[in-house]
Order: C-alpha cells, then sequence, then structure tokens
C-alpha cells in the first residue's frame, strides 16, 4: 500500500505536510485531521514530514514517527518531536541534527531558533574540519559555540582512535577558530601521556600558541 500524502493544518494556519503510513495515534492530545482549521498558537510555518500529530493543547503539537523539521539550514531528524509556539523543538528518543558547522546524533535534545540547542549523549562531527567526539551533554549557540561536558575529541578519521583530547568540559568556539580545554588529558593508543588542567588548541589550520594536536 503507497503512502498518502495529506497536508495538516498547524497551530497559526501553516501547514505541516505530512506522510501517514497508518496506525493509531499514540500519547495523550488531539489527532489532528484533514478538517483541523481552528487556531492553536504556532506563527509561522515549521516545514516537516511525519507520519502522525497529535494536539496536545493550544500552541503544543507532538509529531510522531521519523519526523523530518527543516527550518533554514538547519535539519532535525526524530523519533518523535514537540513543537510550541515560537517553533522551539523538543526531540525525544533518537536525534540527529545538522547544520552548517556540526552533525550531532543525541539520544534526544531541544531545538530554539533564538536560544540554539541542547543535547544528551551526543556524537558529533564538526563539518569545516575534521574534527569528531562524543559528549554527555553539549550545547550550541546561535553563534557557533559549542560546550560541551564529558568530552572525548579527536582529529582521527572514523574507525581510528589513534588519539583523542579527554576532557570535563571543551568549548568550541567555530568563529574564532579556537579551542579550550578544561580538566583535560591526551591519550595516545589508549594510554594517557598528558595532564592538562587548561589547554587551547586552534579548530582551523592556522597555527597557535597552546596545544598542537596531531594531522591524521
Amino acid at each position: 500500500q503507497g503512502h498518502r500524502v495529506e497536508n495538516r493544518l498547524l497551530p497559526g494556519g501553516g501547514r505541516l505536510p505530512m506522510q501517514r503510513r497508518g496506525g493509531a495515534l499514540q500519547g495523550g492530545g488531539t489527532p489532528l485531521g484533514k478538517t483541523a482549521g481552528r487556531q492553536v498558537g504556532l506563527q509561522q510555518r515549521v516545514p516537516a514530514e511525519l507520519e502522525q500529530a497529535v494536539q496536545l493543547g493550544p500552541g503544543q503539537v507532538r509529531a510522531l514517527g521519523d519526523v523530518v523539521i527543516q527550518q533554514g539550514d538547519r535539519q532535525i531528524k526524530a523519533d518523535q518531536v514537540q513543537i510550541d509556539s515560537k517553533k522551539n523543538v523538543k526531540g525525544h528518543g533518537g536525534i540527529d541534527y545538522t547544520d552548517p558547522i556540526v552533525h550531532v546524533l543525541g539520544a534526544g535534545g531541544d531545538y530554539s531558533p533564538t536560544g540554539g540547542a541542547d543535547f544528551r549523549d551526543a556524537q558529533f562531527q564538526l563539518l569545516q574540519r575534521s574534527a569528531r567526539g562524543s559528549a554527555q551533554t553539549m550545547n550550541l549557540t546561535p553563534e557557533g559555540t559549542l560546550n560541551l561536558k564529558d568530552v572525548k575529541y579527536t582529529t582521527c578519521p572514523v574507525n581510528d582512535n589513534s588519539w583523542s583530547l579527554d576532557a570535563q568540559d571543551i568549548k568550541l568556539d567555530t568563529r574564532a577558530k579556537e579551542g579550550v580545554a578544561r580538566g583535560a588529558k591526551v591519550d595516545f593508543q589508549g594510554v594517557p601521556i598528558l595532564y592538562l588542567p587548561w589547554v587551547s588548541f586552534p579548530l582551523g589550520d592556522e597555527r597557535k600558541s597552546g596545544f598542537l594536536y596531531p594531522t591524521p
């Protein structure tokens, strides 16, 4: 049986292009049917693809099933999300976030057009240089700064963990092209070789004083 594409009204009159594959709506709230014409709060259009949508209350919509949301040059994929009247997005289950700076896979997270994004149990890859890692928590500001807690960071290619910078927290300023780590150690082939209470390092090809990590 083929997929049926319907336009479902979002709060405030915007529409969600919706792919529905059948099955009952899950969770509390009111299903948004084809004739749902009432206003419930979203003021601007949020382009998205999803299987099911449930109105939780004024200004609150829950989208279920392989949700894809596109906001400018940012894309959010999740098992389910909640969207409020200010276009804030809260993702549940696995979440996949991409913008021009970073690609993140996380166990869940929040995104705000004005406040940036937060992720839990995140794996990340910087898209403007060869660098990747993992963090227990990750905050991405609208200015392009990544604040990471309990971090493993490396410039090694995928499947190569020759070295890593492990730290309590790392701040990556993608505009200034500088990283700062606190409570850090350098591991080489799984063996700690250097402990650093504070260290700065470049995110670009430019050389600077501080820690110069190996280049793969």
